[in-house]
Order: C-alpha cells, then structure tokens, then sequence
C-alpha cells in the first residue's frame, strides 16, 4: 500500500500546486481577483483523504 501512497501524496501535491498557479495568475490578470479562504485551500498533506481500493471477484455464469 505505501505504493499507493505516494502515489497519492504526489497527486495531492500537483493538485495544490496548480490551485495556487491558477491562484496567482488570478492576482496578476486584473483588480477584481478575490483570493480563496485557507479553507478552501487545498493541501498536499493528506489529512482530508484516504486511500480506499476495493477488490470484487464475480463467479462465472457460463
């Protein structure tokens, strides 16, 4: 599962990396650009997720 992880820590990472990217160039495209709360914020540490995989093995009809 540590896979999985990091795979999804990484994901979290690129996910709040491009909100703050898209954050920013709001900032510089003009006046009215309203900044998001800290909680609206999303964060890479991973707190507010888990990793939930789910394995179904279906018998055969034929």
């Amino acid at each position: 599962m540590s896979h999985y992880d990091e795979l999804l820590r990484k994901a979290l990472a690129s996910i709040e990396n491009t909100f703050r990217k898209k954050a920013t160039a709001g900032l510089l495209s003009g006046r009215d650009a309203v900044l998001p709360t800290a909680k609206e914020t999303p964060e890479a540490d991973g707190d507010d997720y888990d990793l939930v995989t789910w394995l179904v093995i279906l018998e055969s009809k034929s």
